[in-house]
């Protein structure tokens, strides 16, 4: 009787063990259970939030981050260090000034062409002091789980840093922040743990693997900023959350896919980044859903736009934006061209403009001329590539012929 009740707790013990954190790792395809919940082909989930909280529990290697400060032209003018106060002097920084920190993604850094041209377009519009936190060292890692895994350690000196530049003056009150990817993670946590409120915070497809199915994870970032505005461009790469924020940008097709990125499924993640520096000069208007699986659909103005140009933060929920093709990727589409009398710009035979390469991976961008479907492969093993092929809307208009994103026009 003894050695039968041994041998049931013991079959039960390994079952309950084994339905919920088995994992099974191949180079090309992960299949995983987390609570019951099978997923494969993806990321999703390569360790649950237990590993977060235990693994890698080291002091900050200081040493591999630096605070970057842009000039007007989108230009490091002064590399800070993160534990310790900078001198504002030098970075041309003033105690009461608007205040921008933008946080890169994995194999970024402060310097790549699409960092400088967002901080460039910060300093016309926005004003005030830029910055950047660069964790090139760690982000450069070709192995992107054990980047999740310095996740706390990389948030807790952003933490840190943000308050010691708070001590030297710049008011939380008047502070901005964005984040792309795996940096948009660290943003949004580490508001949340400042010694202060920011005014807002754009969040730009954030990512989704190793982040949303931890066993504790929530889908709820409004407390990282008064406002809290998210664009949604993938499903493979960003998050599948996305009711988390007060405005949420579900670009393209539902969120999921962009034209834009052709034939190569990732590309969608990658583009985020370029529809947002677009909207600040085309703007990438909110339009009625009508064929998009939501559950709390906006009531949104006129003309409401996505990016840091609409100033309206009243509005709430899940927001609509067509997406084209090619740069500046905004749309005019029927139900917008019924209300707005924007002026289109005839793109000049001979424009450079602003196009993913294969080389660039995820996030770069080049000043050569390239063709959207010329890069067909981003050498990713964590993917698979077995979904079918999208369809555009016949109601889009396309916006082939508006003013792209030049590097040239913009003083690179």
């Amino acid at each position: 009787m003894k050695l039968t009740y041994l041998v049931l707790i013991f079959s039960v013990t390994w079952f309950d063990v084994g339905w919920c954190f088995k994992r099974k790792h191949k180079e090309n395809n992960t299949v995983v259970v987390v609570q019951g919940n099978v997923i494969e082909g993806e990321m999703y989930e390569a360790f649950d939030y237990e590993d977060l909280e235990n693994d890698l529990k080291l002091g900050a290697d200081y040493n591999k981050m630096s605070f970057y400060y842009y000039d007007d032209l989108g230009h490091v003018i002064y590399k800070g260090k993160m534990n310790g106060p900078d001198d504002m002097t030098l970075t041309k920084c003033h105690p009461g000034q608007k205040f921008t920190v933008l946080v890169h993604g994995w194999t970024q850094h402060c310097e790549k062409e699409v960092m400088k041209l967002l901080a460039m377009k910060y300093k016309r519009y926005r004003g005030g002091c830029v910055t950047c936190f660069d964790y090139g060292p760690y982000a450069s890692d070709p192995n992107y789980f054990r980047l999740v895994r310095h996740f706390r350690m990389l948030r807790d000196a952003l933490v840190d840093k943000l308050n010691i530049i708070a001590s030297q003056g710049l008011r939380f009150q008047e502070s901005h922040g964005w984040g792309f990817s795996y940096g948009a993670r660290l943003i949004l946590r580490a508001l949340e743990r400042v010694n202060g409120r920011y005014e807002s915070v754009d969040i730009c497809d954030m990512a989704g693997p190793g982040f949303d199915n931890r066993l504790r994870n929530k889908c709820d970032y409004r407390n990282a900023a008064d406002n809290v505005q998210c664009i949604y461009t993938s499903n493979n790469r960003g998050t599948r959350c996305t009711t988390g924020c007060h405005q949420n940008w579900r670009m393209g097709q539902c969120g999921v896919y962009q034209e834009a990125a052709g034939n190569v499924r990732t590309k969608s993640h990658a583009m985020c980044p370029l529809f947002y520096i677009a909207a600040f000069e085309h703007p990438f208007y909110a339009v009625p859903n009508k064929e998009c699986a939501a559950s709390a659909v906006a009531a949104f103005p006129q003309g409401y736009q996505m990016g840091y140009m609409e100033k309206d933060k009243s509005v709430r929920g899940e927001l609509f934006a067509y997406t084209s093709k090619n740069p500046p990727y905004n749309v005019l589409s029927p139900y917008i061209i019924q209300y707005q009398t924007t002026k289109l710009t005839p793109v000049p035979e001979n424009d450079t403009i602003f196009e993913l390469t294969e080389e660039e991976q995820w996030y770069g961008v080049t000043t050569t001329e390239q063709t959207p479907e010329t890069s067909t492969d981003f050498n990713d093993n964590y993917f698979d590539d077995d979904d079918q092929e999208k369809k555009t809307d016949e109601n889009i208009i396309d916006s082939t012929k508006t003013t792209t994103i030049s590097v040239i026009a913009q003083q690179f």
